[in-house]
């Protein structure tokens, strides 16, 4: 029924059952998207259908509990949204898939829902405002279908800018109509059925159709420019992401109530094919909320076993080959794509996914695009270290560093059997990688791995091996300690020795004072320029471990009768005063 404007909101004056202000809002909020949920649910599946009843059941059962607080519920018509006393309840700027904007499209100002609803009133209310989108202009509008409906407890108020300025002429005869006749051009996909419905002949340029008096020329078939253009920007609307996202979030929402696997099954498969679609354009981000939308689901406790089956069969293929490939091939061939977003969506991926990812880590190029490989697989596969073992035999050597990195952030000490097999390897530096990661992930068995290292071919490598002993703590000394004491670590070169004597500094023990001293009064293992050197190795060493034992070392050389030797000292207890 069209009625004049109402004040915002519903009347609860008087009322002793009435809302608390705070709750008002809320509610109302609630019952307005569990609306446009059952109008969108409308659109899927029959009146009959048991989840259409269930929630058209919720929604009376919503309607009457508001009712019975207040004595109408209005909402007022924005173009994007749907306000109650001037707060917002329900918003959607897609305007293809926007329930506000098709009211406000149709002239609706505003609706009003009175006490006393009846659940006809609801259905049929549904009915019309479901098919709105499928009108023809022409022959029928929402408001014309709300007016003949009669609702007694729905009541509406229309816009007046949807109406002509002027009256429209209706032709007195049929000779005037067909004066004013301008016949409208015919869809090229239509020209092949007129031609086989009328028996027309192609090679005329100018036929007559049989019965209807009017001539068509072959021009008038063909598909306008502007008709051409029409259509893409509806297919391009079509196939919005976040039109897409809109229609699968509204359908998650409902397909737990089905209980019939028919639909079920055939919801499931298309989420699939709009996850490969998405991946295949690059919208890693958009992929991502939908297998998130799927952990929801699955996690609801409203599934039967039947249907999380099917969903966590589509989890599990959103990590198959082909979509990791789908993936690779638009981070190969793209520099801008999107680093964030596929990284997003490896991370909702499961185990099975873990060799396809580990496949593509060896076929990508860029750094980046490897790094992110890297950082989902040291989160995906924390768990399952023994798929990406066996990419440690790879002949790349990038591959393999890049796999032993993963198993150092991962931080388990099963993966150290790995990893210790990595320092065998003819590149050094998946070598020095393998000492990183054994650094980090610590125990007994990675220390005998790091203690083998400190006898390896390349002076890089025995130094890294220290530093990354230290980490070990004081366990780690006797192995550095044992090496230090003896004369013919003093001929290496000094770069290994600096590296040694950092990470005695490291591990901060009093135990190797007793070296450090003797190396600061000056051992005669070595020559005067050596003898320096190493004696400037062991001051550092001293401010380093920095204890009370350390500072009287460096005091009792502050007090010596040579000169450098005491400069040096007392620049060092400066520093660790």
């Amino acid at each position: 029924m069209v009625e004049e404007r109402e004040e915002k909101g519903g009347n609860t004056l008087g009322n002793p059952n009435a809302f608390r202000p705070e709750d008002e809002l809320v509610w109302t909020r609630d019952l307005t998207n569990h609306f446009v949920k059952t109008v969108s649910a409308y659109q899927t599946y029959s009146l009959n259908d048991p989840t259409m009843r269930t929630l058209q059941d919720q929604l009376m059962d919503k309607f009457r509990f508001f009712l019975e607080k207040v004595d109408y519920l209005t909402w007022d018509i924005a173009e994007y949204g749907i306000y109650y006393k001037d707060e917002i309840v329900y918003e959607n700027t897609e305007a293809k898939s926007s329930l506000a904007f098709r009211f406000y499209r149709e002239g609706l100002e505003q609706i009003r829902f009175e006490k006393g609803l009846q659940e006809w009133e609801v259905v049929d209310f549904m009915d019309v405002v479901a098919k709105a989108d499928t009108l023809n202009p022409l022959e029928d509008d929402l408001i014309t279908l709300l007016w003949e409906r009669d609702f007694q407890h729905i009541h509406y108020v229309t816009g007046q800018y949807y109406l002509e300025e002027s009256p429209i002429e209706f032709a007195e005869n049929v000779e005037d109509f067909r004066k004013a006749l301008t016949p409208t051009p015919i869809p090229s996909y239509q020209q092949g059925e007129l031609i086989k419905e009328h028996g027309l002949d192609p090679g005329f340029s100018h036929q007559r159709l049989e019965g209807d008096g009017l001539e068509v020329s072959k021009d008038q078939l063909r598909v306008q420019p502007e008709e051409i253009k029409a259509l893409k920007e509806r297919v391009d609307i079509e196939i919005q992401p976040e039109f897409c996202f809109h229609a699968i979030g509204t359908l998650s929402e409902v397909m737990p109530l089905e209980r019939k696997p028919e639909g079920f099954d055939a919801f499931v498969p298309f989420l699939n094919r709009v996850i490969e679609s998405l991946l295949g354009r690059g919208d890693f981000r958009q992929a991502s909320q939908i297998l998130k939308q799927l952990y929801i689901l699955l996690n609801s406790n409203k599934l039967q076993e039947w249907q999380s089956n099917l969903i966590k069969k589509t989890i599990i293929e959103g990590g198959e080959s082909s979509r990791i490939e789908i993936i690779g091939n638009i981070l190969r061939g793209n520099e801008f794509s999107d680093i964030k977003g596929a990284f997003d969506y490896f991370l909702l991926l499961q185990r099975n996914s873990i060799p396809h990812l580990c496949k593509l880590l060896g076929n990508l190029s860029g750094s980046k695009p490897r790094r992110i490989i890297c950082d989902a697989l040291s989160k995906v596969g924390k768990d399952h270290i023994e798929l990406m073992a066996p990419f440690l035999e790879d002949k790349r050597w990038y591959l393999v560093r890049n796999i032993v990195y993963i198993l150092g952030r991962i931080g388990k000490e099963e993966a150290v059997p790995h990893i210790g097999k990595a320092l065998q390897h003819e590149d050094v530096r998946v070598r020095r990688e393998a000492l990183q990661a054994l650094g980090l992930i610590g125990g007994a068995e990675a220390m005998q791995h790091m203690v083998r290292s400190l006898e390896d071919q390349d002076i890089k490598i025995r130094g890294n091996a220290a530093l990354n002993l230290a980490r070990m703590g004081e366990e780690a000394l006797t192995p550095l300690m044992e090496r230090m004491l003896s004369k013919e670590f003093y001929k290496k070169e000094l770069q290994e020795i600096k590296a040694f004597f950092k990470a005695i500094g490291m591990i901060r023990s009093n135990s190797s004072i007793p070296l450090l001293y003797s190396l600061v009064e000056g051992r005669k293992w070595f020559g005067r320029a050596k003898a320096e050197e190493i004696r400037a190795c062991a001051i550092e060493t001293l401010i380093r471990i920095g204890t009370q034992e350390a500072k009287e070392v460096l005091e009792v050389g502050a007090g010596s009768r040579d000169e450098s030797l005491r400069e040096a000292c007392r620049r060092a207890l400066v520093e660790l005063s």
